[in-house]
């Protein structure tokens, strides 16, 4: 299950199931609206302005609550109780517009494209992560760490005064490897203040895997506390360990990220759809303008489709290389609207239970961007987010592939010397 034979041979494979979440829009019902069926009636997601009450657009609007959402931040979903608002498109939007020029609500849109509901590409490849053993070691010298020169670059920038906030399943908050760098998050799905991660025993999406996403956060975050063990991790979770969310709860997050004071959020999540979600791509540009460096993965589906929110132009869009760093792994996506690649096969993190890991992944990928990231902030605090990210991308090594694209390999090193 361990050897070295085994994981040579799980390398020969294509890994289309590692790295990142898929973000589906929700599947339309196909029956009939009518009262005795909840499903097929119009959903909206209501953000409350300050000082009112989900009880005020109830009493407004013909709605009833629908699935629980962040109540904590104002934030609920509404299913229509008049037969006339079926789940579609064109009823959702209406209802929403309605709903929207209601002084209660600050926002209001349909509940349609919000669902990320696929965790098969999140989860980790053929079952469970390959074991590495209690040992530190084996994480912190692992091949990754001596390619990537961190030893070097550590002596210019450890990332000490940087925050990074990963949105991700949780972490295990009581893992040594996050000693004395964790800031208190958030629980985005049971709505609490603590973002471990948890396992609930049941294949809540379907695919016949029961919490195939657990330990994912852990593993990312631990990418990021390896790359810079200076900086402060912030774990915000925002998926369940079956690798869900929500797309709005998910731009709550961003926000609140930003508020506390991130340098740099890391996204592990994507679809080939753009979000039609205006609260999402409002929370990324609010990011952006507040100075935050924003990075993701790039999906694991060999795919030169554009991924989102990867190939939004405010965001570092991050594919995985092969254990050698000379080529992309296969599993990778690629093409034009990907920045920059980074270490994603064979990478060893940590996973709940105090224990370490191997896996493959564009999510394994990007947190080392986020960490590279955080190094540069740290060395030059006064860089804005579009010079940090020139440096990132700036540094590159570019290697070239007969009839392929150029792939910018990560630099860190040169990164943290690059020209202002």
């Amino acid at each position: 299950m361990n050897s070295l034979r085994r994981r040579l041979l799980v390398l020969a494979l294509v890994f289309a199931t590692a790295g990142a979440a898929s973000l589906t829009p929700t599947a339309l019902a196909a029956t009939p609206c009518s009262p005795a069926n909840p499903a097929a009636r119009a959903e909206v997601v209501v953000k409350l302005a300050p000082g009112h009450t989900i009880g005020e657009v109830l009493a407004a609007f013909p709605v009833e609550l629908g699935p629980r959402l962040l109540s904590s931040h104002g934030l609920y979903v509404v299913r229509a109780t008049e037969p006339q608002y079926c789940r579609t498109v064109q009823w959702s939007k209406k209802l929403a517009v309605r709903i929207r020029a209601n002084g209660a609500v600050s926002y209001a849109q349909s509940n349609l494209p919000a669902d990320l509901s696929d965790g098969r590409f999140h989860a980790w490849p053929q079952g469970d992560p390959d074991d590495a053993g209690t040992d530190s070691a084996v994480w912190t010298n692992q091949a990754a760490s001596r390619q990537l020169q961190l030893a070097a670059s550590h002596r210019l920038s450890t990332g000490a005064g940087i925050l990074v906030a990963v949105l991700d399943t949780g972490a295990e908050l009581n893992h040594p490897a996050f000693a004395g760098q964790l800031q208190a998050g958030w629980d985005y799905v049971d709505d609490d203040p603590n973002p471990s991660e948890v396992q609930n025993g049941r294949d809540d999406d379907g695919d016949g895997a029961v919490d195939e996403s657990y330990g994912h956060g852990t593993f990312v975050s631990g990418v990021v506390a390896m790359t810079a063990p200076g900086a402060r991790i912030m774990p915000m979770r925002v998926l369940d360990s079956d690798g869900r969310g929500n797309l709005f709860v998910v731009a709550e997050a961003i926000t609140d990220a930003v508020n506390a004071g991130a340098d740099v959020i890391n996204l592990a999540f994507g679809t080939d759809t753009k979000p039609e979600a205006t609260l999402l791509k409002d929370a990324i540009k609010l990011a952006r303008a507040r100075g935050v460096v924003i990075t993701a993965s790039a999906g694991n589906e060999s795919s030169t489709a554009e991924q989102y929110p990867a190939a939004l132009g405010e965001i570092l869009a991050v594919s995985a290389l092969r254990a050698d760093l000379q080529q992309l792994a296969l599993f990778s996506n690629s093409g034009d609207w990907v920045d920059v690649a980074a270490p994603g096969v064979l990478v060893v993190g940590p996973v709940p239970g105090g224990r370490y890991a191997y896996w493959n992944g564009t999510s394994v990928a990007a947190p080392f961007v986020a960490g590279q990231a955080a190094l540069i902030r740290s060395r030059q605090p006064r860089l804005d987010a579009n010079k940090v990210i020139n440096a990132i991308t700036g540094s590159t090594t570019v290697i070239k592939a007969t009839g392929q694209p150029d792939v910018h390999r990560i630099n860190i090193l040169r990164s943290l010397t690059y020209p202002k």
